[in-house]
């Protein structure tokens, strides 16, 4: 095994990871996100674009095939979306628990079937 080329792999696969993390974040799974995504990546093979465990419950099919279209057609897709404005999101409050600072231990449970 070359470890030369594992520590490259690793180191490029940490660095695609972080990246989009922060897309994720900031745009969450959308068309948008996977095209600037794939703008920042300086080196494309290999490369799975995927949701993952973040994909939020009751996404639209439709915007699961988009994020298909973004990755085989970016050129179109950016073209498609270059002028595209998103709603007002800055009056959504949001309050998160203290995570740095649990008052007792903190435990959060996703079902896909709560009834």
């Amino acid at each position: 095994m070359d470890e030369d080329y594992v520590r490259e792999l690793v180191g490029y696969c940490a660095e695609a990871s972080m990246k989009m993390v922060d897309f994720y974040t900031d745009a969450g799974m959308d068309i948008i996100a996977v095209v600037e995504l794939l703008d920042k990546l300086p080196d494309k093979r290999n490369v799975i674009i995927s949701p993952g465990c973040d994909m939020p419950y009751d996404v639209a099919l439709e915007n699961t095939i988009a994020c298909s279209q973004a990755v085989k057609n970016t050129e179109q897709i950016r073209e498609m979306i270059r002028d595209y404005a998103g709603p007002d999101l800055s009056g959504i409050e949001v309050a998160l628990p203290d995570y740095e600072n649990p008052p007792r231990p903190l435990i959060e449970v996703l079902t896909l079937d709560s009834e």
